[in-house]
């Protein structure tokens, strides 16, 4: 199915993951390097760490993404049901998303309308990596009208490829907690209670008011109660300080 120098190629690629020690940068050169073996328009790496059975996407990396772009996809992702298909399964695997809903469903889902065909990215895929059930990287790859959909080979060759990434983002995402895990606890000193914690977690990643209300099954009013004793807990009095704040504890 592959040639000689594809799988030259994949072994490229497998040796990237596994030899550069920075995450960060294993990530970005990964992006570089699979372009060559399936090319894309845009590409995101995402970590991905669960509380409270709420997926939080962080730490991007990106290539030919525009903030406009990843700030509409987190949204897609976190909050419609079109984005949470490949997620919700909770499994390592490779997908694209025309494998997982018909184009019929597809095409007429807010997410095509109004995110995916205006940004001229209709096809989609990449590679989900989960832990014992908990989800831990997401990799998305988007295409253009005119490249086209992925292939079977394209699918095939993120198959080949996710079980080194899954070993590899293991030990990442279990570092990542550890440091989450010290952020929850420097918010407890300050005195914020759990249910603070959680619509500060959810602002963080970028949810407005009424779909932390929405996500949490409270009131609008209740939560900009919360909203408003963390800011006073934190002495703050925005979300864009409470975001610097809680990235530096």
């Amino acid at each position: 199915m592959l040639e000689h120098k594809e799988w030259i190629r994949i072994n490229d690629i497998i040796y990237i993951i596994n030899s550069i020690e920075d995450a960060d940068e294993m990530r970005s050169h990964f992006l570089e390097a699979i372009k060559m073996l399936i090319p894309y328009e845009k590409a995101m790496f995402y970590h991905v760490l669960e509380e409270g059975g709420i997926p939080h996407i962080v730490k991007p990396i990106f290539a030919n993404v525009s903030s406009d772009f990843a700030n509409a996809y987190e949204k897609s992702v976190l909050q419609c049901e079109y984005g949470r298909v490949a997620l919700n399964l909770h499994k390592t695997f490779a997908y694209r998303d025309t494998d997982l809903m018909s184009d019929e469903i597809r095409l007429s889902t807010d997410v095509y309308k109004s995110f995916l065909k205006p940004y001229d990215v209709p096809y989609g895929g990449g590679i989900i990596l989960a832990n014992k059930g908990m989800l831990i990287s997401e990799i998305t790859f988007f295409k253009t009208q005119e490249q086209g959909d992925f292939t079977d080979r394209d699918v095939y060759i993120w198959d080949i490829i996710k079980d080194h990434l899954e070993l590899r983002m293991i030990r990442e995402n279990a570092a990542m907690n550890d440091k989450l895990k010290h952020k929850y606890s420097k918010l407890e000193e300050y005195g914020l209670t759990k249910r603070e914690i959680e619509v500060a977690l959810l602002i963080v990643n970028n949810y407005r008011t009424a779909e932390v209300s929405e996500k949490l099954s409270i009131s609008i009013f209740t939560t900009k109660k919360h909203l408003n004793n963390i800011f006073t807990k934190l002495n703050i009095t925005s979300r864009m300080q409470l975001l610097q704040l809680f990235w530096k504890l």
